[in-house]
């Protein structure tokens, strides 16, 4: 919502300016320039859900053995699995399966945050310093603000 709220309101303008209907505005100006902040929104989400390991075990049920044949019956999430079976697990092929799941979602949660500063455009890397668009003013040119300050300055003596 806020990607979508905070869409440069010239951009929204602009498209108005051309004739565009309120549906070609939203298409092809709106998602495409808050395109980045949806990804990100979504890929957050999605790792928040994959988290919640506790309150979805409470809620689907504690089936930890069947794969269910419809939508409707009780299954288990992979880290609800590691939860109620580890400290149960007695034979070591058994313990290592679980502890691999583990390792498989430690991969999607590092693949999440990959993706959320992929998306996002944040690297970790710092950053150079973007030079000014101005150009320098040359000294004696008529627009150089020191020149000008210097003028204001005489002429108030």
């Amino acid at each position: 919502e806020d990607a979508v709220r905070n869409a440069a309101s010239s951009l929204r303008e602009a498209s108005h300016a051309v004739g565009a209907t309120r549906w070609q505005m939203l298409s092809g100006v709106i998602i495409p320039a808050s395109r980045q902040g949806i990804l990100t929104a979504v890929i957050l989400g999605l790792g928040r859900a994959v988290g919640e390991t506790m309150a979805v075990q409470m809620v689907i049920g504690n089936i930890t053995v069947r794969i269910p044949k419809t939508l409707t019956e009780g299954a288990t999430t992979m880290p609800a699995a590691i939860v109620t079976q580890l400290p149960e697990a007695a034979d070591p092929q058994t313990r290592s399966a679980l502890i691999m799941v583990g390792f498989l979602l430690l991969v999607i949660a590092f693949g999440l945050i990959l993706a959320v500063r992929t998306v996002s455009g944040r690297s970790g890397k710092s950053t150079k310093p973007v030079k000014s668009e101005m150009p320098e003013p040359v000294s004696g040119d008529p627009r150089d603000p020191l020149r000008e300050l210097e003028r204001e300055m005489e002429a108030s003596r």
